[in-house]
């Protein structure tokens, strides 16, 4: 569990925070990471596991406010395209990261949905 965030780790990103269910995250995510990399706090690099429900924006702003990452610009996603149930709640979730993300951003112009970034991944998006 978790090879894509050790091996985001293990190639120098300045930051890994690895999500799943909480009954995942603590009993397998961070139990990987110990046997990794060592107690988080004591690791040389920057990685830990966090819980993150897919479709509850206020998860996704409990991550935030936790203090492992401001920003959110690279997401990897692994096995997560086996159950169609979960195609809602994991856009609703990378909507939640996207609109936390443009907080203060004064680029001008309208930003480019987010949906139509994953249209290939879910499907053609609706029109």
């Amino acid at each position: 569990f978790g090879r894509c965030n050790l091996c985001a780790a293990a190639m120098g990103a300045s930051q890994v925070v690895c999500t799943d269910r909480e009954d995942v995250v603590f009993s397998v995510t961070e139990t990987n990471l110990v046997f990794n990399y060592g107690e988080e706090g004591s690791r040389s690099t920057n990685i830990c596991a966090r819980e993150l429900c897919w479709g509850s924006e206020q998860q996704v702003e409990t991550l935030y406010a936790s203090g492992v990452c401001d920003k959110i610009d690279t997401i990897l996603l692994s096995d997560v395209l086996y159950d169609s149930n979960w195609y809602a709640p994991l856009v609703q979730s990378l909507e939640a990261i996207h609109k936390h993300n443009r907080k203060g951003d004064t680029s001008t112009g309208p930003p480019r949905p987010l949906l139509s970034r994953f249209s290939l991944i879910l499907g053609p998006a609706n029109s």
